[in-house]
């Protein structure tokens, strides 16, 4: 019957050690949703160039992403004044525009967002908007560029995976108003070694994703993200487990065989010294995988650990009473010599 609880207690340790993600709730956090501007129906947008750097992510914190899109203008009539609206998703304070390399001075928009700024109905994320930004724009005759800078933040995803996956979400929509468009150049700056996708796809070069795109390819371009495990967490994530494995069955067979050769408080010990080992095994086994994945990173959400280091102390309790129980049985047992040197 011991047996039985022993495995039917390590199964469900080895279990929940590989499950990390239980918890009640949404699995994802929404960022916020940049994208085109507004309000440039009188102009000719020649071409884009938009820069999303998702570096930044690979940080400790959760840092936003930085946005860059530069705007080559062609006024072919007279000077013009055009009101420009903007949704980046961050503080006013880090939205920074130029026309021809001049600082053009820019303030919040208190009105009316059009449609064509909401994010996509099949989103599953939560999506927001934390500023609206409004600038003028004196565009004299002729072709001029506009460059406008600001930071975004990305939603977070629980997918299960071992790393947090993150996406931008930038909305493509408004330039469909635009007097003219002659093209878009896209592209996505990864950290080291990060795997991403996108849609519409983009085609990856080394450490970035790219596109070039004759007109508006789609309303909005999604854009998922993570840290990349080496084949090293695969490999200790399955070690550790082996490790609380031999442990526990090792260090049943070293409590019974230690036993038989002496008896008193020293074979107790084993058995509290076998549980310990055990112990601090099991909380490898559910951390050590995730402590060779980049700072940060790790997809950890949840009580799933905080259950699994439970089990693992309940584990502990079980295997404390079963080593002192076999402690004491194989102590008595111990075979001594008697006068004629053979062991009875």
């Amino acid at each position: 019957m011991t047996m039985q609880l022993r495995l039917v207690a390590l199964a469900l340790v080895l279990r929940t050690a590989g499950v990390a993600h239980a918890n009640m709730g949404k699995p994802w956090s929404g960022g916020s949703y940049p994208g085109e501007a507004t309000g440039i129906s009188g102009i000719k947008i020649t071409h884009e160039e938009l820069v999303i750097d998702m570096r930044p992510l690979a940080g400790s914190k959760d840092l936003p992403c930085s946005v860059s899109a530069t705007y080559h203008l062609d006024n072919p009539g007279e000077a013009t004044s055009v009101d420009v609206v903007f949704v980046s998703g961050t503080p006013n304070t880090d939205f920074k525009a130029t026309l021809d390399g001049r600082p053009i001075a820019t303030g919040p928009y208190h009105g009316t967002l059009p449609r064509a700024w909401e994010p996509p109905k099949s989103s599953i994320y939560d999506l927001r908007h934390a500023s609206s930004t409004e600038l003028s724009l004196d565009i004299p005759s002729g072709r001029h560029d506009v460059v406008i800078t600001y930071k975004a933040d990305a939603s977070i995803y629980h997918r299960g995976d071992p790393t947090i996956h993150r996406e931008v979400t930038y909305v493509l929509a408004p330039a469909k108003t635009w007097g003219g468009f002659g093209g878009l150049d896209v592209t996505v700056l990864l950290a080291p070694g990060w795997s991403a996708k996108s849609t519409p796809e983009l085609q990856r070069a080394g450490d970035a994703l790219k596109g070039s795109f004759p007109n508006i390819p789609a309303d909005t371009l999604e854009i998922s993200a993570r840290a990349s495990e080496a084949t090293i967490y695969s490999i200790v994530a399955i070690l550790t487990k082996l490790l609380l494995l031999g442990t526990l069955i090792g260090g049943g067979v070293w409590v019974v065989l230690s036993s038989r050769r002496s008896s008193g408080w020293p074979t107790l010990g084993r058995a509290v010294l076998w549980t310990a080992a055990v112990i601090t095994a099991g909380v490898i086994a559910v951390l050590g995988a995730d402590w060779v994945l980049p700072a940060g990173q790790a997809d950890v959400r949840g009580y799933g650990r905080g259950i699994a280091i439970v089990f693992i102390v309940l584990l502990g309790m079980i295997v404390l009473g079963i080593g002192i129980a076999m402690s004491v049985v194989a102590s008595r047992r111990i075979k001594v010599p008697d006068s004629d040197g053979r062991l009875r």
